[in-house]
């Protein structure tokens, strides 16, 4: 598993304190969320060798706009290194992000939970 950076870790604090919460269980910002999920997963190329069901929570730092200042897989994520990585670039690949229309949900600092296709 590659390192977490220290100014990942500083970066995910406020999720991991809990600041995110009160969004999440806000009705625009989870369609805000799914929306980012659709256009992440359409770039998402997930190997064969990714378990079914698998989940990886990949965390996002974005501008208004959507473009992307980078994407990485939190510490827990359950994909191997290049199902990690699969995931990164597709967040990459995707932008930028979807933005007009949900200026109001939108988040500079987020987390999305991605879970391996059956096959």
């Amino acid at each position: 598993m590659k390192a977490l950076a220290l100014h990942r870790v500083l970066w995910l604090l406020p999720l991991w304190a809990g600041a995110a919460v009160a969004q999440e269980a806000d009705e625009p910002y989870a369609r805000y969320q799914a929306v980012l999920r659709e256009a992440i997963a359409r770039e998402w190329r997930p190997s064969a060798e990714v378990p079914a069901g698998a989940r990886c929570k990949v965390v996002i730092r974005q501008l208004p706009g959507g473009d992307v200042l980078e994407a990485w897989a939190h510490p827990d994520c359950a994909f191997g290194d290049r199902d990690r990585d699969l995931l990164e670039e597709a967040v990459l690949r995707a932008q930028p992000l979807p933005y007009r229309g949900h200026e109001r949900e939108f988040s500079r600092l987020l987390a999305l939970t991605f879970e391996a296709p059956g096959r």
